[in-house]
């Protein structure tokens, strides 16, 4: 009976050691939010800056988008790069969420490029949600439905290119997190000094 009392006390205080390490070893999950509009240099082609106050989602964070302007049935969007230069705090692995409004299903994703990957590029949106903004994550299969692709990133400026793909696109903000079980929702407060100027 002594032994068995001792055994299970060694057990119970080993996984309270555990627990306890784990605790003081992990990593604290950081969000950093930037607003789609907030960029160092607008080429002036095809995106631009929009007033745009709310939507029946509720208020668009900054009452601005980045917007791609509507078309004409026909005609073909230009291809125009936005880049942000977003400020990593921590090597680690992170997940980029897209708060967006599309108005078609021929104007419903933006290209992605992340600096340090020299596969090209990804297609962030393709959903069938419209006419309402709602986030996006770049996703490991290309269909938002999917868990979102894990980004190796180092501490530092890295850069991140949205490019113009189809027409109506509308960008609100930008998440970039270390948490792979976030699921944003509505409008968040953007991190202070997210993007190098």
């Amino acid at each position: 009976m002594r032994s068995r009392v001792m055994v299970m006390t060694i057990g119970l205080a080993t996984a309270l050691l555990a627990l306890c390490a784990g605790l003081l070893w992990a990593v604290p999950y950081k969000k950093i939010i930037w607003e789609g509009e907030d960029v160092a240099k607008l080429p002036g082609k095809v995106f631009s800056v929009k007033k745009k106050v709310e939507d029946p989602s509720g208020k668009v964070s900054g009452n601005k988008v980045l917007a791609v302007p509507k078309l004409d049935p026909g005609e073909k969007v230009i291809r125009e790069d936005i880049v942000y230069k977003v400020k990593v705090p921590a090597d680690g692995r992170y997940y980029l969420w897209a708060r967006t409004f599309w108005t078609t299903g021929c104007g419903n994703s933006f290209f992605v490029k992340i600096q340090g990957y020299d596969s090209g590029e990804w297609i962030i949106g393709g959903d069938g949600t419209y006419n309402i903004m709602h986030w996006v994550c770049l996703s490991d299969t290309g269909d938002n439905k999917s868990r979102p692709r894990p980004l190796i990133l180092k501490k530092g400026t890295v850069a991140i290119t949205f490019g113009s793909r189809e027409s109506g696109t509308l960008l609100d903000q930008v998440v970039l997190t270390n948490d792979p079980g976030f699921q944003p929702a509505g409008i968040y407060k953007a991190t202070a000094n997210a993007l190098e100027k």
